[in-house]
């Protein structure tokens, strides 16, 4: 026979849910703001190319972005070159370079010097380093040589770039050397393109969060528990708006009863109101319960709301002053304004709750006839 299903929730389970969200209070939190790259979202597969673009754009100290070398500089000394460039020097950089039939991602070369960049942001490593290396070799004889994998993430089989003389830098150590030397530039600097730059910069380091990981590896190792903890909480919340539900379905039909009026409405379930000059400067009432303290109806709220911010114009000054024993204060949101009235109405004192929309909805009543004269 099957086991039935638990439905309540005993002690122990108690202990364990607020243990786990005493340990998800505990992480480090992610900055959820999109970066513009993130926006975009390039297909997964092409981003590798986008970096690359951006990196050839960034590389090239004579490009728009007016940070001279800065990028330059802070590539050779992650891969321990310092000092290999010079300002006076003569740079070209590329990007997908054929190589016998084998793409480069990034080539820079100077009068002294050649940079090959193979660049890895989410593909594993697989590239034909030996062609790479035999091509620079052959067709940079006389110039120093620097081969470089720049990896958004670790990378596990060094010994296949290692042994075609190839190193690994980080996106990470990059930045960082990037950010060390801003300050020697970023006077000079376009500051659309250093917007552009930093942007790229976090879009890459979200890639690789230790606070990201930290999170999914927590939802990983909790994934039954976390399920078991919402079916529970879905449940509470279903319990909890069948009762608002029913709450306001009773003092619908109270404050239709006492204002004389059918046209007051219910929207989805929780939000009771009513409203006036739907044609012209429309003005209306909304009420609706708040939990607090395990009672799903403790709190009753009332305020005056206009559905477009110029519809609230005609009527403030005659709201504002007609109600101003009521403690009233506007709220924007969303092209709407909210008037809120009272203090918190209990939410158990139906009686009040009635007398005190019947009291606005008088009120309002006549400053929006006045308003449509």
């Amino acid at each position: 026979m099957e086991k039935k299903k638990q439905t309540v929730i005993d002690c122990d389970e108690i202990k364990r849910f607020e243990c786990l969200l005493n340990t998800f209070a505990r992480l480090p939190k992610i900055d959820e703001e999109p970066t513009f790259l993130e926006i975009c979202r390039y297909p997964y597969n092409r981003f590798e190319e986008v970096c690359s673009r951006i990196l050839k754009f960034f590389l090239n100290p004579k490009a728009e972005h007016g940070l001279r070398d800065l990028w330059l500089v802070s590539l050779l000394e992650v891969a321990g070159k310092s000092g290999f460039h010079s300002y006076m020097q003569e740079v070209a950089v590329a990007s997908e370079v054929y190589a016998n039939g084998k793409r480069i991602d990034l080539l820079i070369a100077s009068n002294d010097y050649v940079i090959a960049i193979e660049n890895k942001i989410t593909a594993d490593i697989y590239n034909p380093f030996d062609i790479y290396r035999e091509y620079i070799e052959d067709r940079y004889k006389e110039k120093e040589k620097i081969l470089l994998v720049l990896s958004a993430k670790p990378v596990l089989n060094l010994h296949s770039i290692i042994g075609n003389e190839y190193q690994w830098c980080s996106y990470h150590d990059l930045f960082e050397a990037v950010r060390k030397h801003l300050g020697d530039y970023i006077a000079c600097a376009n500051q659309k393109y250093l917007i552009f730059m930093l942007d790229f910069m976090r879009t890459i380091d979200n890639m690789n969060n230790s606070n990201s990981k930290q999170e999914w590896d927590f939802f990983s190792r909790n994934r039954e528990e976390i399920e078991n903890l919402l079916e529970h909480f879905n449940r509470f919340k279903e319990r909890l708006w069948t009762i608002q539900k029913e709450q306001i379905a009773y003092l619908r039909e109270k404050v239709a009863d006492s204002t004389g009026d059918s046209s007051w409405w219910i929207w989805e379930g929780w939000d009771l109101g009513v409203h006036f000059n739907e044609r012209k400067h429309c003005i209306g009432i909304e009420s609706h319960f708040s939990e607090a303290d395990n009672d799903p109806c403790a709190c009753f709220h009332i305020y005056i709301t206009t559905w477009k911010t110029t519809d609230w114009i005609p009527y403030k000054d005659k709201v504002m002053q007609c109600f101003a024993d009521y403690n009233p204060h506007e709220e924007y949101e969303d092209n709407r304004v909210y008037i809120h009235l009272f203090d918190d109405i209990p939410g158990n004192d139906s009686q009040r709750i009635v007398d005190s929309l019947k009291d606005v909805y008088i009120k309002l009543k006549t400053i929006a006839s006045e308003v449509d004269a």
